[in-house]
């Protein structure tokens, strides 16, 4: 069960859900920016897309990373 209050659910940049993608039938990053755009603007969706893509999962604990290099 699914119990993170705040879970990462959608590509906010062009606010479509992991759920849209999904039933889409989208299996890959480059599926994705082609027809709604998801990985082309910030790229914070991309780790869970793939992970979407992996596990069929479409929401996400908040991915943790690391800090960017000086």
């Amino acid at each position: 069960m699914f119990d993170d209050p705040f879970p990462v659910k959608r590509c906010v940049c062009f606010n479509t859900t992991f759920a849209v993608l999904k039933a889409s039938g989208i299996r890959s990053i480059q599926e994705a920016a082609e027809h709604f755009g998801c990985g082309t603007k910030c790229g914070t969706c991309i780790p869970y897309i793939e992970k979407m893509i992996e596990s069929g999962s479409v929401e996400f604990s908040v991915i943790e990373l690391p800090p960017p290099m000086a």
